[in-house]
């Protein structure tokens, strides 16, 4: 009465019929036993696809562990906020938007910088389209191998329901590709900085223009963002967390024309943590663009600054 490991029975009665006439039909017929212990035999051993059902809580125990990470996380200050016994509120800062036609930006001449994306929305498709492809994969083999099932009458309900949260999770990143795929036809932003380094204090001047239609572009914003990273092991796995100590909103328009080609003077705050990178610590400025865009992918792009400590 037993024929795996699993023992027990489930849904699906000719599936267990033909299993049944096989070893009917079958000229030698095989059953292993325990020598030491002959009441456990099995017809059936070695792996197979509903041994994985063990893994079927898998899926809930990693969003558990992430919600308490993410509680834990949200509970600790960041090291920056504690060294300036301040809150994370910034200071106002003095903008200064595009006023008047804007001329040509000139070419990068010394100190003026042209900033590169942190990850360009080729990348981004090519790193999610691989690991969609990675995942899928794996799944793809215990699909099949429940279709198989299904089509000859051994139909398991624990067999689905432990397959759904992973077919779920493949078909989502699936759904980021074709996201991406479509960005990379978005116009893409150039950003011009007017030095290469910003000390603490110290003010620059950013340029922006856009290549491709900016008339799909509803609502376009410059945010200034620092962001400290803490490396650490946990076990035999790397994390990596990270806390925005500084978020401020340099200049937000709706108009087409400051939408395609425009500027924004800044001072960088003084009471926050310069550009810093160790082998387990980092403190990353950011200048970030996002422009609405109605029924498509917005423009989303991180530009990577180098900021100094303040000149005494």
């Amino acid at each position: 009465d037993r024929y795996d490991f699993l023992g027990g029975s489930s849904s699906g009665y000719k599936g267990k019929a033909r299993i049944v006439a096989e070893y009917k039909s079958a000229a030698n017929p095989l059953c292993y036993v325990n020598p030491d212990n002959p009441s456990e035999a099995v017809l059936k051993r070695g792996f197979h696809a509903k041994l994985l059902f063990a893994l079927f809580p898998l899926p809930f125990l990693l969003v558990g562990v992430g919600g308490i990470i993410g509680t834990l996380r949200g509970k600790r200050p960041s090291t920056a906020a504690i060294s300036s016994g301040r809150s994370r509120a910034p200071k106002p800062m003095r903008l200064v938007g595009p006023i008047g036609p804007i001329e040509p930006m000139e070419s990068a001449g010394v100190g003026r910088q042209v900033l590169k994306p942190r990850h360009s929305p080729r990348a981004k498709f090519i790193g999610i389209t691989l690991i969609a492809l990675f995942w899928n994969g794996i799944v793809s083999i215990f699909v099949v191998h429940a279709l198989h099932d299904l089509l000859h009458g051994g139909w398991s309900l624990i067999q689905v329901l432990f397959l759904l949260p992973f077919v779920a999770i493949g078909l989502a990143m699936i759904a980021g590709a074709l996201y991406q795929l479509l960005a990379m036809f978005n116009p893409r932003p150039t950003l011009e900085l007017s030095t290469g380094e910003i000390p603490l204090g110290g003010s620059a001047e950013l340029r922006w223009s856009f290549s491709g239609q900016t008339s799909k572009i509803g609502e376009f914003s410059v945010t200034l963002r620092g962001v400290e990273e803490a490396t650490y092991r946990r076990g035999t796995d790397t994390h990596t967390d990270r806390n925005t100590f500084y978020e401020m909103e340099l200049y937000r328009t709706s108009s087409p024309y400051e939408i395609a080609l425009g500027q924004v003077g800044f001072i960088m705050p003084r009471d926050t943590m310069h550009s810093f990178e160790a082998e387990n610590n980092k403190i990353v400025w950011n200048l970030e663009v996002h422009g609405d865009i109605k029924r498509w992918p917005d423009v989303k792009e991180s530009f990577k600054i180098n900021v100094t400590p303040m000149v005494v």
